[in-house]
């Protein structure tokens, strides 16, 4: 009989020691899955914001060129002012001009007239 109280308490223990492992993975399987949900939780964070980061770059960079064309825009609209003021310009000088040349020409026509009547 005390063999097979033995037995008993021996088998007994090892019931208990199984439950007591089975305890200890079920823990041990809980808190993994704590660590897995909370690593995929900063994950999707990191990812967030990574993705806003993108973005902002994006907007940034777009800002930039869209500056920069404008910049672009202005200067070409401003040479555009100073060509046509500057043909305006050689316009004005060359009406002068002839008008200068119209006026020297009569003014050498009448002299020379003058210098054939009196020879």
């Amino acid at each position: 009989m005390a063999r097979r109280a033995t037995n008993s308490d021996d088998t007994s223990t090892a019931i208990v020691a199984q439950q007591h492992i089975l305890q200890l993975k079920k823990e041990r399987d809980g808190k993994v899955k704590d660590v897995v949900a909370k690593v995929l939780a900063d994950l999707d964070d990191i990812k967030r914001q990574v993705s806003q980061e993108r973005e902002e770059h994006e907007r940034r960079r777009k800002q930039k060129m869209a500056k920069m064309l404008s910049d672009i825009a202005k200067s070409v609209q401003k040479r555009n002012a100073i060509e046509e003021g500057m043909m305006a310009v050689v316009s004005g000088l060359n009406t002068t001009m002839m008008q200068l040349e119209t006026r020297v020409m009569e003014v050498y026509e009448v002299k020379e007239r003058q210098v054939q009547q009196l020879l």
